[in-house]
């Protein structure tokens, strides 16, 4: 199972506006948006200033039986 979110990294180097592109339920997609919002980027620079770039996360899903 593969689970998609497409977000924005803003000037500060935080995903922002995110968005579930490939669900897969069972209470992992929200877990996965949640996790993306603590992590911290490295911003994207446009003329030497940060500047937001458009970013998707790809979770490979494994179940363990």
């Amino acid at each position: 199972m593969t689970l998609v979110l497409a977000f924005t990294v803003g000037e500060d180097g935080r995903a922002r506006d995110i968005s579930i592109v490939s669900p897969i339920g069972m209470g992992i997609d929200d877990d996965a948006v949640q996790t993306v919002k603590d992590w911290q980027f490295k911003p994207g620079m446009l003329e030497s200033k940060p500047h937001p770039v458009h970013a998707r996360a790809i979770f490979d899903i494994w179940p363990t039986h």
